[in-house]
């Protein structure tokens, strides 16, 4: 349902049947609302109001007049979720399919989800969402509100396989001179010091940061890990910092579409590699300090077993190139 106006004097909306519409002066008449920008959302809702009642006299909301919105709240309602996937579902809409849509106008929102598939989110949170916009989909056949499915597996995209790219001291130099959001500044220092996971990061609090460590609790294996304050000098000065500043409120598909959008103003290339490729930074500062590969796995929270050949694999090429360099 898409409202248009001349001047806030007719509202009216489109539909199978042809056109329904209200004069926006017969609602300042009714409703004393005062002419005036400040009132626009208060005239657009109760004009959306009347509109419905026009459509719907009996108020009964029934498939052909069930709009995209009313499906997302009744679902939301009616299923108990955290907050973070309530948050997740909220942002795969406000991202995909803002505008609303009468549900029998499938094809339009099918071409609304096609046309903001862009290639600036990640395979995985893109495959996320849509999945989010499925569930909200088959809820509404369950429900008898759609007939058919609107997402197909057409619109899932597969993630090639490449090789991730590390970033250069040059490259971390030249990210961190020219990121002006504070947020991911701190994150982005605390990552090339201790090599955490964005998640990890994201979900620290105050209290995990000591005087002798900082404890990383909610982890990808479940187990509690410890990073040592002496693992650099400024790391401490760097965790009094975070804490005074509040520790981090942004969430993850945020501080990632900020960062992504600075790599790409720095025409620094591999930028789905994001995050990930400050641990790779880290990964290989410590391989070359000569640190052992326990400790290394340890620290990152990589499995021992499985990534100490790894790790002796990068030792032995660069061992390799140093060698041959020096010959030829």
């Amino acid at each position: 349902m898409k409202f248009k106006s001349s001047k806030y004097r007719i509202g009216f909306v489109y539909d199978r049947s042809g056109v329904a519409y209200t004069e926006i002066a017969g609602i300042r008449k009714s409703t004393k609302l005062v002419f005036s920008i400040k009132n626009k959302s208060d005239l657009i809702e109760i004009l959306e109001e009347r509109i419905r009642q026009h459509l719907n006299p009996s108020n009964n909301i029934g498939k052909g007049n069930y709009t995209w919105h009313d499906l997302v709240n009744k679902f939301l309602a009616e299923h108990n979720l955290p907050k973070k996937s309530i948050n997740e579902i909220r942002y795969a809409v406000n991202y995909y399919l803002s505008d609303n849509y009468y549900l029998t106008d499938v094809e339009g929102m099918r071409q609304a989800i096609i046309s903001n598939s862009d290639n600036k989110l990640a395979v995985n949170s893109h495959n996320r969402y849509i999945s989010n916009l499925k569930r909200i989909f088959t809820y509404g056949i369950s429900e008898g509100l759609l007939d058919r499915q609107i997402i197909n597996n057409s619109m899932l995209k597969s993630e090639m396989k490449e090789v991730l790219h590390t970033f250069t001291d040059d490259e971390m130099n030249l990210i961190l001179d020219n990121c002006t959001n504070k947020q991911l500044y701190l994150i982005i220092k605390l990552i090339s010091f201790t090599g955490m996971r964005i998640n990890e990061a994201l979900n620290l609090k105050k209290e995990d940061i000591t005087e002798r460590c900082i404890i990383i609790k909610e982890t990808k294996n479940k187990r509690y890990r410890y990073i040592p304050m002496s693992l650099s000098n400024d790391l401490p000065k760097l965790c009094d910092n975070i804490i005074k500043f509040g520790m981090f409120t942004i969430c993850k598909e945020e501080i990632s579409r900020i960062f992504s959008n600075m790599l790409e103003k720095l025409n620094i290339k591999y930028r789905h590699t994001l995050f990930h490729g400050i641990r790779r930074y880290v990964e290989n500062k410590l391989l070359q300090a000569g640190y052992d590969s326990r400790a290394i796995a340890d620290l990152l929270g990589h499995n021992p077993i499985v990534q100490e050949q790894s790790y002796r694999q990068k030792h032995n090429l660069e061992q390799l190139e140093k060698k041959l360099n020096n010959v030829l």
